[in-house]
């Protein structure tokens, strides 16, 4: 996750995504799993995942995410490691590699994606299986750009924080790549108290896109077996779903 998105990890953490990616990946795992957790954030993940495995080790850029992740999880075996994902090198295999929550979309350029395969590649066993999600585009090609853009602020949600403090997200939606398929929305998050204003925290952020098929081709492409596809966390069929997501192996020739 590039330097570039500036989380304040208590507002990350404070809404929660309504996502049911643990149990899958939780099919993956047996008390002899050691698990590589790639963007591990403030480690939504990273404890359930523990609980079903011989041990994670959950990488982070981001300190504030990384401290939040550690005061959140306190199973005995994780490991929490401060470090790029897209060049991360701890001389060790593992046994399934995940990246959950579209972390393969915050890298924003092309060197940054390719490092963060080759990552997964020096890392998984031979016989391991990697699983990534990316979300599964709800406008055409050439629709996007008239669509997807907007000068207006759009409201997110609202949660309320442990101090009794509202804390409300907007995005906003101003600039994509087409070519590159950048889009690069703002996350705005306002904290209001006694229903005055105390804060506001902008985190730009960037996410790479992929259609169903050129998901397929860009892991592929990177010397790995797809093994199987889900269209979502619910039983939705590959491509038809809101997420993309793929389980691959290292190719047999390898």
């Amino acid at each position: 996750m590039p330097e570039s998105r500036q989380y304040s990890a208590e507002y990350y953490d404070a809404f929660e995504w309504p996502l049911h990616d643990v149990e899958l990946y939780s099919q993956f795992t047996s008390p002899d799993t050691e698990v590589l957790e790639l963007g591990c954030g403030t480690g939504r993940v990273s404890g359930p995942l523990a609980k079903k495995s011989k041990h994670l080790t959950g990488v982070e850029i981001s300190e504030p995410m990384l401290h939040q992740a550690k005061e959140k999880c306190k199973e005995p075996n994780i490991s929490s490691i401060l470090d790029d994902i897209t060049s991360l090198n701890l001389n060790k295999k593992f046994d399934l590699i995940i990246a959950p929550f579209r972390v393969l979309q915050c890298l924003e350029h092309q060197n940054q994606v390719d490092g963060f395969f080759n990552v997964i590649h020096d890392h998984l066993k031979p016989n391991g299986v990697a699983i990534l999600n990316v979300f599964n585009p709800k406008f055409s090609k050439d629709e996007l750009a008239e669509k997807w853009l907007t000068e207006e602020e759009t409201f997110c949600g609202e949660t309320l924080l442990q101090n009794g403090d509202t804390l409300k997200l907007w995005d906003t939606r101003k600039d994509l790549d087409v070519v590159s398929q950048v889009l690069y929305p703002e996350m705005i998050y306002r904290r209001y108290r006694n229903g005055e204003l105390v804060d506001t925290h902008v985190n730009p952020i960037c996410m790479r896109y992929w259609y169903p098929d050129q998901f397929k081709q860009l892991i592929e492409s990177k010397g790995f077996t797809i093994t199987k596809t889900w269209g979502g966390y619910s039983g939705e069929v590959y491509g038809e779903g809101p997420e993309l997501v793929i389980a691959f192996t290292k190719s047999s020739h390898q």
